[in-house]
């Protein structure tokens, strides 16, 4: 009896530090940072594993973005890149007929914006699977877009 009392309280307390690392390990990356002032998110409602995901962030200031190391400043050479993600996901968009959901115009992007990028390195191509954060300074707006198709 007195094994099986320890078996369970180990499981217990295995379980109560599984789950407070999961999650610290979820909420200790948040790539949308907090302080925004209102939202438009369009997720893929068929989205299972492959899904497209537009949603806007507006901010009050672009403070939370200067000091998020996560985030850099896009440089002049970047502008094409970072323009490239949008209109590869323009693309997704019209074909998934959501058009009606998405209004961004690559000629926002400008040097001193800034922005995260995360892809999937190992796949054939960077347009395979990524996810862009995009912080217009102007608009003082997140721009995230994600595509896994």
């Amino acid at each position: 009896m007195r094994k099986v009392m320890f078996f369970l309280r180990a499981a217990a307390v295995f379980i109560a530090c599984l789950t407070l690392v999961v999650g610290c390990s979820t909420t200790a990356f948040k790539p949308i940072p907090s302080g925004y002032v209102a939202k438009d998110e369009h997720f893929d409602k068929d989205g299972f594993q492959d899904y497209t995901d537009y949603c806007k962030y507006y901010y009050s200031s672009p403070e939370p973005f200067a000091g998020d190391k996560r985030y850099h400043a896009i440089t002049a050479s970047e502008i094409a890149e970072v323009a490239g993600y949008f209109e590869n996901f323009h693309n997704w968009m019209e074909i998934e007929d959501r058009l009606d959901e998405y209004d961004f115009s690559p000629d926002r992007i400008n040097a001193g914006d800034y922005v995260l990028i995360e892809t999937k390195e190992e796949l054939h191509s960077i347009y395979d699977n990524y996810t862009v954060y995009f912080f217009d300074v102007e608009s003082l707006t997140l721009y995230y877009i994600h595509n896994n198709i």
